[in-house]
């Protein structure tokens, strides 16, 4: 709705209140850098109007040989081209006062980055060191006199509003839509009003300050302020220029979209029942017509989602889960989960002739992305007993897969992150064979895959060692100290790409021709410990019959029984 201040615009003006407000503070580093935050919020405000108007000058140039743009064509280009100059003009004036320290001072910094060096230097603007007027004083006064510099921007920005002003007048005066509709006329005047109060210069000259007293404009404006909060206000002055320029584009695109199609090019656009067909089905999809616009104007959204498995929606948010673009509405929000989503809700278009809701209440689904082939090595299918096993269980179509049929399977899934997979299996103890079957929704229906059967497996054998200050494996020769002080212990083999703990718990020693001996633990004691200290330099001992526990991650509840193979070292 022309007249209307948008919500982002609402933000800006908020900001500039507290800035204005900040200035009436003691000017500490916390506050000027404060100050310096809300300044690039305008740019970055700025950059965003100035793409909005590129899309619509662009829009204007492609249909520019159609009636209803050719008579507001020059007066676009003049707006252009005067919008440009001025906010280039402020630009420049702002390096200028960066530049301009006689005292050596440098706003403008080239940090480096001292966390990641690889990465390049970036350069930053130091507004904690802004506390003094003397860059923009020296610029603009000599004491009570107003210098060049400082009558161009007075003179710069009174023009601004005197072009801007001749270009609607000449609009409202050359297309005949304004003289014949009251709404657009009124839209119209509604940027003309908005111009005037961004845009103020007092008819003398002079700005009544909070003391009372009458100052001149540019000295009310900028004498005696911070460098930051001047640097401020000549943004915020940009900001005001493309916020115009861009109100400005958008009436004359909606007046020009109500006159010829009633708000919108009517576009003819697909529409099916569901997501995705398969062979054999009937396809029953249907065409309907709507209006698309780059002007479209939405006054409010109330935009839902809701997940999978959920029966609460949650709301939507602009600016982090959708933008509105050209007229539309551009859901930019990354999902994860797989399932049947649910966006429900309305929108609302006021353009001053009516009020019209649109209710939404769609369904999509979201499954995984297919980035491999499926491909099955027939005698490799095996699952290993104790472990979670990472599968990638795939019903093609479907999504919200859950396990079927897992009392009689030998085997429980438990969804996962682990990359390339989306569950993990794991088999009950003691069985040989098991299998996978899921259910899934296909286009809202339940459906049911064939079982998958696989063999079951004990975990390969563990490797033995006896561990202290390193790990010893069979063959090595050992000090004394540290057969006595080690821990016997186990590890999984190295190409076995499976991550679990191992700790033993029984173990039989053999040292030399003296008797074997049974050990509960994972410690040499006893009986065995003299063995060890009375045999010579040479003497062989054996490790075998080693029992194990072997367990995923830190719960060691679900343990699971696991055999070392037998090691031999000698006595150093």
């Amino acid at each position: 709705m022309a007249g209307k201040v948008d919500t982002r615009q609402k933000m800006i003006n908020m900001m500039y209140l507290v800035f204005i407000a900040m200035l009436a503070l003691n000017i500490s580093k916390e506050v000027l850098a404060t100050i310096g935050v809300i300044n690039e919020d305008l740019e970055t405000s700025i950059k965003q109007l100035s793409n909005d108007n590129t899309v619509k000058y662009a829009t204007i140039d492609n249909l520019q040989s159609q009636p209803e743009y050719q008579v507001i064509y020059p007066f676009v280009q003049l707006l252009k081209s005067k919008s440009d100059t001025y906010v280039s003009y402020l630009s420049d004036l702002k390096n200028e006062l960066l530049d301009s320290d006689k005292e050596g001072t440098k706003y403008l910094r080239d940090v480096k980055n001292k966390s990641d060096s690889s990465k390049p230097n970036q350069q930053m603007t130091d507004y904690q060191i802004m506390d003094k007027s003397g860059p923009l004083d020296e610029l603009f006064f000599e004491r009570s006199e107003l210098l060049e510099p400082g009558a161009l921007y007075r003179d710069n920005f009174i023009n601004f509003n005197k072009d801007l002003t001749s270009i609607i007048d000449s609009i409202a005066s050359n297309d005949p839509k304004y003289a014949s509709d009251e709404v657009a006329l009124k839209n119209l005047q509604s940027v003309l009003s908005d111009l005037d109060s961004r845009f103020d210069y007092p008819e003398d000259g002079l700005k009544l300050n909070s003391e009372g007293k009458e100052l001149d404009f540019m000295d009310y404006e900028f004498k005696g302020f911070p460098l930051v909060a001047s640097l401020s206000k000549m943004t915020k002055t940009q900001n005001n220029a493309r916020y115009v320029e861009n109100k400005l584009l958008s009436v004359i695109l909606g007046e020009i979209a109500v006159a010829t199609t009633g708000g919108g090019v009517l576009q003819a656009y697909l529409k099916t029942p569901k997501a995705q067909y398969f062979s054999g089905e009937v396809f029953d999809g249907r065409i309907i017509m709507g209006q698309k616009s780059t002007s479209f104007d939405f006054e409010e959204q109330d935009l839902k989602l809701q997940f999978p498995g959920s029966t609460q929606p949650r709301s939507l948010v602009e600016g982090t889960d959708y933008e509105i673009e050209e007229g539309q509405i551009v859901f930019k929000k990354k999902l994860s989960q797989t399932g049947s989503y649910k966006l429900v809700g309305s929108v609302t278009k006021l353009d001053d002739r009516n009020v019209t809701t649109i209710s939404i209440d769609e369904e999509f689904s979201i499954i995984e992305k297919p980035s491999t082939a499926t491909v099955e090595a027939i005698r490799m299918n095996i699952l290993y007993e104790g472990l979670k096993n990472p599968v990638n269980v795939v019903l093609p179509g479907a999504v919200q897969l859950v396990q079927v049929n897992q009392s009689e399977s030998n085997v429980t899934l438990a969804s996962t992150n682990i990359a390339g997979a989306n569950f993990t299996a794991k088999p009950v103890a003691g069985a040989t064979e098991a299998f996978i079957q899921v259910r899934g929704l296909i286009n809202g229906q339940p459906s049911v895959s064939e079982p998958k059967p696989f063999r079951v497996k004990k975990a390969p054998d563990g490797i033995g060692a006896i561990e202290n200050d390193k790990s010893y494996p069979s063959g090595s020769t050992v000090s004394q100290f540290n057969i006595l002080n080690g821990q016997i212990s186990g590890y999984k083999p190295a190409d076995f790409d499976y991550e679990f703990n191992v700790e033993v718990t029984k173990f039989i020693i053999s040292v030399g021709t003296n008797q074997a001996l049974t050990i509960n633990g994972n410690f040499i004691e006893g009986l065995a410990e003299d063995y060890v200290r009375q045999a010579p330099a040479g003497t062989p001992i054996i490790f075998s019959s080693i029992e194990a526990i072997g367990w995923e991650g830190n719960d060691k509840s679900e343990a699971f029984a696991y055999k070392v193979n037998d090691f031999t070292l000698k006595k150093q």
